[in-house]
């Protein structure tokens, strides 16, 4: 089952939902996006790259050399960022306690962090880089020579845009060249 597309629509919207409900103070819409997360983390263990993402996005927050938060307050990612531990715990001790482990098919035995799937990943991710995201990295060689003039005007969208697919790319490491495309769906949306 590729449930990767559906994992990143869910993502998607819970992030939509955060954006709008930001200025108000409706308890329930913030229930809503919790479930949200909540949901996306049981449809793939790839979002839980999420678990690393936003507490990352609260430290650059934080740092006041980049100004004021971009698109979310600081409230408002220290909210996500508990949503998103709450979340992430409440699917692993569910899974723990119920014994549900992941299938010991071909496939699943391959996520081990070696020196061969460290050499495998970053081949594949370098080959990915080039040939999938060449856009991305014309962009983000832009921002970085527009930051280093000191003419980038918002210079949070880059970094936060880094902190997703790294934190996105750490979790997929471990599967080396037995990586399939499909997985780095959570990856575009950082790229996106």
């Amino acid at each position: 089952s590729k449930q990767e597309f559906a994992a990143a629509c869910i993502v998607l919207a819970a992030l939509l939902l955060v954006y709008v409900v930001q200025p108000h103070r409706g308890q329930w819409l913030w229930w809503a996006a919790g479930l949200l997360m909540l949901v996306a983390f049981t449809t793939r263990e790839t979002t839980f790259a999420l678990a690393g993402i936003f507490p990352a996005w609260l430290i650059v927050a934080h740092w006041s050399r980049f100004g004021k938060p971009a698109h979310f307050s600081r409230l408002t990612l220290r909210r996500i960022t508990a949503l998103a531990f709450l979340a992430a715990a409440l699917v692993w001790i569910t899974r723990v306690s119920l014994g549900i482990h992941a299938a010991a098919g071909t496939y699943a035995s391959q996520y081990q962090l070696n020196v061969n799937n460290l050499i495998g990943s970053l081949q594949f991710w370098g080959y990915s880089l080039v040939r999938e995201f060449p856009v991305t990295i014309l962009f983000l060689a832009a921002a970085a020579a527009l930051a280093w003039r000191g003419t980038l005007r918002d210079k949070q969208i880059p970094l936060l845009m880094i902190v997703w697919m790294a934190a996105s790319a750490a979790l997929l490491v471990p599967w080396g060249s037995g990586l399939r495309p499909y997985y780095l769906v959570i990856f575009n949306i950082g790229s996106a």
